[in-house]
This record gives structure tokens, C-alpha cells and sequence, in this order.
């Protein structure tokens, strides 16, 4: 029985009929997320010139949002531990990294506030990076929570609720 099945795949399906069902299912998926992703904006993120950069891929920016926000806010925490501890080396290696995150995602604001983090720390001006800690976290977490929450709008839109039974046109 396997192989019979495995023949008439090879020798009878209709291999232009499947791509054409896979490339509109894919077509009508990046265009569903396409469209949400216009209509969500995020406080602090320069959609159209992260876009340019992106070529447009609304998909991509999405997942690069997504993994902004899974890795900042650690390196947030590792912040805290380096100022606690009086390391300014290794707070401006970690603030350097969020800095170009930052801007590479559009956060204007949150790259500038870290670029200057940096450059206090690197001067070893301990004094200035205590006092421009505080207000950079509170932007940074509040950049943060509105990508999440931008992020789960996008899941919960894109998310296709379960079929009664198999679409017959997919098999």
C-alpha cells in the first residue's frame, strides 16, 4: 500500500494545481498579516523607515519586533546588575548592544537614550549613568509593553479558528 501511494504521488498528482494552492494560502497568510500590521502602530517606532530598510516585509519586521522584545528586557536586568556592581565596562557593552537594536527597529528614542548611556559609561561617569538609568528603563519597558501588546493583537488576528473538517480544495 505505501507504495502504490508513493507512485501515484509521484505519477498522478497535479503538481500545478498543489502550487497554486500553496502560493494563494501563502499569498492570502502575508496579506492577512500585511494588512494588521499597517493598522497597528507602536509609540516610539518609525514603521515606514524600518520598512524601507526591510524591503517592506511586514513579516520580517514582525518577527524582528518579536525577538527585540524576548531579548531586551534581560538585557535590561543585566543592567541594573552592572550599575549595582560599579561595572561601567560592562554596562556600555550591554547598552551599546540595546543601542543598535534599538535604532534598528525604529526606536529613535530608546537608541538615543542608550547611545548616551554608552558614552557616560565608556567616559566612566558613573555619577551621569545613574542619573540617565532611570528615565532610559522606563522608556525601554514602555517600548517593550507596546510591542507585546502590538504582538499579541497580530497573533490573535492571524490566528484561524479550527475547521469543522478538512477544506476538500487542500486535499
Amino acid at each position: 500500500m505505501i507504495k502504490l501511494d508513493a507512485v501515484l504521488r509521484r505519477w498522478v498528482r497535479n503538481k500545478k494545481l498543489e502550487s497554486g494552492l500553496l502560493n494563494a494560502a501563502i499569498d492570502s497568510c502575508e496579506t492577512e498579516r500585511r494588512l494588521l500590521a499597517k493598522d497597528i502602530m507602536i509609540d516610539g517606532i518609525d514603521f515606514d523607515q524600518v520598512l524601507k530598510r526591510l524591503g517592506s516585509s511586514e513579516t520580517v519586521f514582525i518577527d524582528v519586533l518579536r525577538s527585540y522584545a524576548e531579548n531586551t528586557r534581560p538585557l535590561l536586568a543585566s543592567l541594573k546588575k552592572h550599575l549595582t556592581g560599579e561595572n561601567l565596562y560592562d554596562y556600555a557593552i550591554v547598552v551599546h548592544g540595546i543601542k543598535g537594536s534599538s535604532y534598528g527597529i525604529g526606536a529613535q528614542a530608546v537608541g538615543k537614550a542608550a547611545e548616551s548611556l554608552e558614552a557616560f559609561a565608556k567616559d566612566g561617569d558613573l555619577n551621569a549613568v545613574r542619573a540617565a538609568h532611570p528615565p532610559f528603563i522606563q522608556i525601554a519597558e514602555s517600548l517593550l509593553c507596546s510591542i507585546w501588546q502590538a504582538l499579541d493583537k497580530i497573533d490573535a488576528a492571524t490566528q484561524n479558528p479550527p475547521a469543522a473538517a478538512p477544506d476538500p480544495a487542500l486535499l
